[in-house]
């Protein structure tokens, strides 16, 4: 969703400035890049003008409490051990740098480990310490203050944006010249509803340009033009300069596609007063010498016409210059004379009418406001009446949209009287059954730059949207079936329907009003969800999937906490459409594929973590449970899903709120003992038909049965070395009770699964089966041998097991299996053994028949299996 936050920049610190702009750096910055191009490309000579017509950047003061004033001390030291781990990770500096590779595994692994545990302490004020941190000292890795700002602060529930810090973030990230995450702080500061300073455009242009690649270079354009007629900036020369040595500098063929940003730049450098150095005509000129069509150079005619004409409008009335200033004055008007009679020469089919809106766009778009004013409301009537003529082509209504935007962002007085007859035209092209994607989506975009309007209009915004649910609801109750058409009008209304409200809520959002909505959305909700719902099971769910997700996902953004109670409705309709065998009629039939499952279990993940600490415990049961989707494609063979799935229960493993992690607990430990009585089921004689179910119920359960294992003992550890601030003193456990709490929960965890161990390593057993048992074993000796070295542990748990019980069962098992006619039953007996005895679980009276395994080994026909156990005993 687009939207702004009504939340405001949260304050920081106000001891020790960060603000680290100094004159010596805005010298390293313009006179970083240097020009040079390929063959047959326009040789640009900056010159001198740039670093003198510099104008120093404002951008917001950042200030950050330094370590030492801190308070606690142990915060004092787990953030200085934070921001001493995660620079240690980084691969060295440099410009272009990103984050760890996604191969590197290990490093990602302790990144997670890392930010894991800081999740549970840090606050805002430290994240933000570590960011700057992270910037102070530059010769690191860049990534590093990226990763602490991304996957740190922003996924915190206490998370306030800090418009300073990103602004500070951003630049550092784009003067390195790492533009992709400064593109992410980009976004995230306007998604936060402010405008990015001169210096952070400055910054990511700057970073683009650094990169010789095209999509690189229109990037850059496309935030420069942003910046010009968004953010209200005046760019520096020296930007206006680099970016039109870069638009010049591949060969002709390449360049000429750019003939239209190079004349904008040239605009801008006029109206802004700035220095226009003698390359830029020259360069002008090159570009036109390529143009082969003669309508481009009517249009950068008419477009030149508009520009200065703007310019003239724009010029203020000197003392003894009103003779000229009427002169001027009456250039601009011939120029309006003949733009608006144009645009009621449709028929002519010169393309006399897109050139005028072309000239009237750019006169309305660099305009003074108080000098083209007088003449919007003659263009605002000329653009509705050609909305009204039948005569009008698609092509020709994105440019009538295009002058529309920008009459409704700058003479919004003059444009809401018309809002609501121009929103009945535009619908009117939206619904159209055959319009194409492409064009609805032009129309819809229009609409989200209507936003100020939406909300000026609120009852009549929803209203609409009541009407868009009852056109749908009329669609559906249709008893016949459904028709390609049907199916299309209902996404075109399911579109508006998305697109109005996301503009209403943005709006009122950046006004913090939308309370004022919440109560009739959670109103229309169920209808919504009925709709989405009969859609589905009509046309199916593979041709529009994304289009509820988007709904959904943006009801929730709005409702938040309130979110919750109508998740439970929300959630059946996201995993009904993973119903494959369901029934459906012509449109969109078919089995949805992998990725749109991926999407489906992120959208959920999306859905949960909106709802933040009002989540209900009743929701989690719902979603963990045995048969619901998220534990069925735990085994999905795409590993996006897995992943998501995982994703699904870490972060319900994780959350803030009591009720819920518990419950997560609870579902765990109850789809554990469904799948221990599952398993149990089968005696100790093979059967090779279930021998797949087997190992699935294996292997599932060693998963489940290791995070028992593992939150339990982390639960002690926890516990343990609370402060006696935290406990009373005599809560607190000492050394010896922690063993003993260790050693009763892994004595309990031998107790309940060893039986089940000792079934599935039975000589009859077939071979996937007993391989996944030892497997278990493997890992499960892993986890002790980590809780030793994590905890101090100095102890041998054999001696609590009792091994004329169920220990001694498993060991013997295990030994037993050493025989194994299989050779990977036997290898890994070997590699089992030895993690045994790391894990202090056999009891020395084992000793000798283990003496006696590793001789039989030694001897064993395989020969890689003897020269593995060969070269354990001989290093």
């Amino acid at each position: 969703m687009r939207s702004s936050s009504s939340s405001a920049s949260h304050s920081t610190f106000v001891e020790h400035s960060a603000n680290e702009d100094s004159s010596s750096e805005e010298e390293e910055w313009v006179n970083e890049k240097s020009g040079g191009g390929e063959g047959g490309s326009f040789e640009f000579d900056v010159g001198a003008a740039g670093s003198e017509m510099i104008r120093h950047m404002v951008a917001p003061s950042l200030e950050v409490k330094e370590l030492e004033e801190l308070p606690e001390q142990w915060r004092r030291s787990k953030l200085a051990l934070l921001c001493k781990e995660l620079p240690a990770l980084s691969s060295g500096s440099g410009r272009g740098r990103r984050c760890p590779s996604s191969d590197d595994d290990s490093k990602i692994l302790n990144y997670c480990k890392i930010l894991n545990a800081a999740s549970k302490w840090v606050r805002q004020e430290d994240t933000t310490y570590a960011v700057v941190h992270g910037m102070r000292i530059g010769e690191y890795e860049a990534a590093f203050r990226e990763v602490v700002y991304q996957q740190l602060m922003m996924r915190q529930h206490w998370y306030r944006f800090d418009f300073a810090l990103a602004t500070k973030l951003a630049e550092s990230l784009g003067k390195e010249g790492i533009f992709e995450h400064c593109r992410e702080i980009f976004d995230h500061i306007i998604y936060r509803g402010h405008v990015p300073s001169e210096s952070t455009f400055h910054a990511l242009i700057d970073a683009y340009l650094g990169v010789l690649d095209k999509r690189c270079l229109d990037k850059a354009c496309g935030i420069y033009n942003g910046m010009i007629h968004q953010g209200g900036s005046q760019p520096h020369l020296n930007l206006h300069n680099s970016l039109f040595r870069a638009l010049i500098s591949k060969p002709g063929g390449s360049s000429k596609h750019y003939l239209k940003q190079a004349e904008l730049i040239f605009h801008n450098l006029v109206t802004s007063g700035l220095e226009i150095q003698k390359d830029i005509y020259a360069g002008l000129i090159w570009l036109h010498s390529y143009q082969d069509l003669l309508y481009s150079v009517r249009q950068s005619a008419a477009v030149a016409y508009g520009a200065l004409c703007a310019v003239v409008c724009s010029i203020p009335i000197g003392s003894n210059g009103r003779q000229n200033h009427v002169m001027l004055g009456s250039m601009v008007d011939r120029f309006i004379g003949w733009a608006l009679p144009l645009l009621t020469n449709i028929s002519a089919g010169d393309g006399t009418t897109e050139l005028a809106l072309e000239g009237l766009r750019e006169f309305l778009s660099i305009g003074d406001v108080g000098g083209i004013e007088r003449y919007a409301l003659s263009i605002l009537k000329a653009c509705q009446e050609l909305l009204e003529d039948e005569r009008t082509s698609l092509s020709l209504l994105h440019r009538v949209l295009g002058v529309l935007t920008l009459i409704s962002l700058k003479f919004s007085r003059f444009f809401q009287p018309h809002f609501l007859d121009i929103v009945d035209l535009l619908l009117g092209w939206a619904l159209v059954p055959d319009l194409a994607e492409s064009d609805r989506r032009v129309i819809m975009d229009s609409f989200l730059q209507f936003q100020k309007h939406w909300v000026g209009s609120l009852q009549f915004s929803l209203r609409l949207l009541s009407k868009f649910l009852d056109d749908m609801d009329v669609l559906l109750q249709d008893g016949i079936h459904g028709t390609p058409q049907q199916f299309r009008r209902l996404l075109a209304l399911l579109s508006c329907f998305s697109t109005v409200l996301q503009s209403t809520a943005s709006g009122l959002l950046e006004m913090n009003l939308l309370e004022q909505i919440r109560e009739p959305i959670s109103k229309m909700y169920p209808r919504l969800l009925g709709c989405l719902s009969m859609v589905g099971r009509k046309f199916g769910w593979s041709n529009w999937i994304g289009d509820s997700w988007k709904c959904l996902t943006l009801l929730a953004e709005i409702l938040c906490e309130r979110f919750s109670t109508l998740y439970p409705l929300a959630v059946d309709i996201l995993f009904e459409s993973l119903e494959m065998n369901s029934k459906t009629q012509l449109v969109g039939a078919g089995k949805i594929t992998s990725f749109q499952v991926h999407g489906v279990i992120k959208t959920n993940l999306q859905l949960l973590s909106l709802q933040k600490l009002g989540l209900h415990s009743s929701s989690v049961q719902k979603v963990l449970q045995f048969d619901a989707p998220i534990s069925q494609l735990r085994l999905h063979p795409n590993h996006l899903v897995t992943g998501s799935s995982a994703a699904t229960y870490i972060f319900l493993l994780q959350h803030g709120n009591n009720e819920v992690v518990q419950q997560a607990v609870s579902s765990l430990i109850e789809e554990l003992e469904l799948l221990k009585g599952l398993l149990g089921r089968f005696s100790g004689h093979g059967n090779e038909d279930s021998a797949e179910l087997q190992v699935y119920v294996v292997k599932t359960l060693e998963r489940l049965t290791a995070v028992e294992l593992l939150s339990k003992v982390a639960l002690i550890n926890q516990s343990s070395k609370k402060t006696p601030v935290e406990v009373a003193p005599e809560q607190v456990l000492s050394d010896s009770i922690f063993r003993n709490e260790c050693s009763n929960v892994i004595f309990e965890h031998m107790k309940k699964h060893s039986e089940l161990l000792v079934k599935a390593l039975h000589f009859s057993s077939p071979l996937a089966v007993k391989v996944a048992a030892l497997e278990w074993v493997k890992n499960f000796c892993e986890n002790l041998i980590s809780i030793y070295e994590n905890s101090n542990l100095n102890c041998y748990f054999y001696e609590a097991f009792g091994y004329v019980g169920f220990a001694g069962n498993m060991v013997v098992s295990v030994l037993e299996a050493a025989s194994d006619r299989e050779p990977k039953v036997r290898s890994h007996v070997a590699l089992v053994l030895e993690l045994l005895l790391q894990a202090r679980l056999i009891h020395p009276m084992y000793f000798y028949s283990i003496s006696e395994v590793i001789l039989e080994i030694l001897g064993d026909p395989d020969i890689d299996i003897k020269q593995n156990e060969t070269t354990k005993l001989i290093p």
